[in-house]
């Protein structure tokens, strides 16, 4: 049994309509992919946390490239001025000697009623007393020196170059090198005080400047 003329062209007219939904069904499709919105909120947080982050290591490299160029300029000012005259009365600070500040002594760093500890406070002065800093490495012995015993080394540390410069504070005790030296657990009988001695040897001229100090304490 034949179609009629009127459901043939009406499958035909469903044909051409499915055939033209198709492109938009296509679309959706893609469009129902995609993972999810993005957060371009969050994406721009991120990028000016690393925007600062880049901010702050651009200008830490730009302060040490500052205090290099600065000590640049001061080494070619030295060389054009050992060239010329002296300025008419100035005096140039130079290394005269080397201190212990007074707070200088012995520590009880755990309260066991025992000094473990001596903590000095150098100080590297010019010609005028005058605190200023300085470069070398730092030798700090202890020295017992027992009843009818010959002296003995109990303690001693060295600070080099780097060590030295990290020890350098400024505040209400003034300008000074904080240096510490532990102590060992036990002493020579009837030691009531230990001889400290620091020697240090400056960088740039090998020059070696001593003092030493009896620490009192309860050893």
């Amino acid at each position: 049994m034949g179609l009629g003329l009127g459901t043939l062209n009406g499958r035909r007219a469903l044909g051409r309509a499915v055939i033209g939904l198709l492109p938009a069904a296509m679309l959706l499709g893609l469009a129902g992919c995609q993972v999810g919105p993005r957060n371009f909120e969050n994406e721009n947080d991120r990028l000016r946390a690393e925007n600062l982050q880049l901010q702050r290591q651009v200008q830490e490299l730009q302060q040490q490239l500052d205090l290099r160029l600065g000590e640049l300029e001061a080494l070619r000012q030295q060389e054009a001025a050992a060239a010329t005259q002296p300025m008419p009365g100035a005096e140039p600070p130079v290394l005269s000697r080397i201190a212990l500040g007074r707070y200088s002594g012995a520590v009880d760093t755990d309260n066991d009623g025992r000094d473990d500890l001596i903590r000095l406070y150098l100080q590297a002065q010019d010609q005028r007393g005058r605190s200023l800093p300085v470069a070398g490495r730092v030798l700090v012995q202890a020295v017992a020196i027992p009843d009818q015993e010959p002296p003995q080394v109990i303690a001693q540390r060295l600070y080099e170059p780097a060590e030295l410069d990290a020890a350098w504070r400024s505040g209400f005790t003034g300008q000074h090198y904080t240096l510490e030296l532990p102590l060992p657990d036990a002493l020579p009988e009837g030691v009531s005080g230990l001889t400290v001695k620091v020697t240090f040897t400056q960088a740039n001229t090998g020059r070696t400047l001593t003092i030493q100090e009896v620490i009192r304490g309860d050893f």
